[in-house]
C-alpha cells in the first residue's frame, strides 16, 4: 500500500522537474539575448544553407599538427573558450564556433540532430 507521504513527495518531485523542464529553455533564450547585447561577436559570420554561423579561428596552421575545433557543450557559446583558445593558438590553428541557435549564430527550423549539426559544421569548415 502506498502511503500519502510517498504520493505527496512524488507529486512535489514531478512539479519540480516540470518547472525545471520549462524554465531552462527560457533561461537559455534570455541569456543568449543578453550575451549578444553585452559582448560584440568575435570571429566572422558565414552563411551556411541560409543560416549565419559564427566561426572564430586563431593561430596558424603548422605542418603535421591538426587544426583544433572547439565546440561548446550543452548549448554553450564559443565565448566559453575565450580563455582556452589563446593557449592552443600558440601551438596550432584553433577554431571555435557557435552552433545554430546559440551565441551569435542564427537559428533554423531543421531538427537539431547530431547528423544535422555535423553537416553544418562540415559545411562551415
Amino acid at each position: 500500500m502506498i502511503h500519502k507521504k510517498s504520493k505527496s513527495r512524488a507529486g512535489y518531485l514531478f512539479l519540480a522537474l516540470l518547472i525545471l523542464w520549462t524554465t531552462i529553455p527560457a533561461h537559455q533564450f534570455f541569456e543568449r539575448r543578453h550575451e549578444s547585447q553585452v559582448f560584440s561577436p568575435h570571429g566572422e559570420l558565414f552563411d551556411i544553407s541560409g543560416i549565419k554561423l559564427l566561426l572564430y579561428c586563431t593561430g596558424r596552421k603548422i605542418d603535421g599538427k591538426p587544426t583544433v575545433i572547439l565546440e561548446g557543450g550543452i548549448g554553450a557559446p564559443s565565448l566559453l573558450w575565450s580563455l582556452v583558445q589563446p593557449g592552443i593558438a600558440e601551438q596550432t590553428r584553433v577554431c571555435s564556433y557557435d552552433r545554430a541557435g546559440y551565441g551569435w549564430s542564427g537559428s533554423n527550423s531543421s531538427p537539431r540532430t547530431a547528423k544535422q549539426i555535423v553537416r553544418e559544421l562540415h559545411d562551415l569548415l
